[in-house]
């Protein structure tokens, strides 16, 4: 079986060295038509939120407990949310794509282009994620557990229970009008969990087909024929890759809790954020993985006279360089 480093498309090591990217061929071969459906997907949901331009009214009671906690500071930012999320969906796909399957590409043109491919359908997922959600939160406008805190309506004396006011009817908020009380109507569903669980459940996915699915593995026979070194190595590789799965869905499960536990949200707000962001992480990345193997399918045409072209197909099974049997499984 060849090295790794020979299996580039004619000229060796060299096709893997920075300098002989064809950044043009990298453009060329990503799946234009999935970003383009993202696009009209984003589109229509910014005219949705432009149309629907804030939260629904919704009636409420200064006497409601289930609105009435306190307002404080959340645990973890929707910022880092963001941030931390995005760093490890970027770090699962280059290691995958540029170390672990590096035997499976014909270049490092092809490399890169396969971890932009999935780049791409990653950030397509935060995206749509975020704008259903926000859309969501205006078309209900349900209210957060602390809004009464944030709103401090006027308690009448004597206080007189009413039911089944229309929202005209509400007691008027005295503090002023502000990006933090209107947030308060934010409520259904929560953003940072269904971003948390979108970004999670993608790379999670992406890692078990990466991880499993695709590189050729070692029967168990030939684990066992291993040396002591190289069956502990392939062990804790093993490890290391299940671990980092569940981390990244322990993660998304903490900052849903967060949000429950700062009164942001109720736990059905919470509930539903989870499973929108894991419907929609789980469809895109499965789309990406499904578009994969047609993403160079125009890569020989493309080429610049010269330049090593890689094979129709970026799943070069035939071609795997020794350390693929070592690849983590999770």
């Amino acid at each position: 079986m060849e090295d790794g480093s020979s299996c580039a498309s004619g000229d060796g090591p060299a096709s893997w060295q920075l300098r002989r990217v064809s950044w043009a061929r990298v453009l060329l071969q990503q799946d234009w038509g999935s970003v383009l459906s993202t696009a009209v997907v984003l589109l229509a949901l910014g005219v949705a939120e432009g149309v629907l331009g804030g939260p629904r009214s919704r009636p409420f009671m200064v006497t409601d407990a289930t609105i009435s906690y306190p307002n404080g500071d959340s645990t973890i930012p929707y910022w880092s949310v963001i941030v931390a999320s995005l760093a490890a969906l970027l770090l699962s796909v280059l290691l995958a794509e540029l170390w672990l399957a590096r035997g499976l590409h014909a270049d490092l043109t092809d490399g890169l282009a396969a971890a932009l491919h999935f780049a791409l359908d990653g950030i397509s997922a935060f995206l749509v994620t975020g704008l259903a959600t926000q859309v969501s939160k205006m078309v209900v406008g349900r209210l957060r557990p602390d809004f009464l805190a944030r709103c401090q309506p006027p308690v009448p004396d004597p206080l007189a229970v009413q039911y089944g006011l229309p929202a005209a009817a509400n007691p008027p908020c005295t503090a002023p009008a502000s990006p933090e009380l209107t947030e308060g109507q934010y409520s259904f569903p929560s953003g940072h969990t269904s971003t948390a669980f979108a970004f999670s459940v993608w790379t999670v996915g992406y890692c078990i087909w990466a991880f499993n699915v695709r590189p050729p593995r070692r029967s168990a026979g030939g684990v066992r024929r291993l040396g002591v070194w190289r069956r502990l190595a392939h062990e804790a590789a093993t490890a290391a890759g299940f671990l980092w799965v569940v981390a990244l869905l322990l993660y998304a499960w903490f900052v849903g809790v967060s949000r429950i536990t700062d009164f942001k949200h109720h736990p059905s707000d919470v509930a539903a954020g989870a499973l929108l962001g894991t419907l929609l992480g789980a469809a895109f990345v499965l789309r990406a993985i499904g578009r994969l193997p047609g993403v160079l399918a125009g890569a020989e045409a493309g080429g610049a006279a010269g330049t090593p072209q890689p094979d129709t197909s970026l799943l070069r099974g035939n071609r795997v360089h020794n350390h693929g049997g070592d690849l983590p499984s999770v």
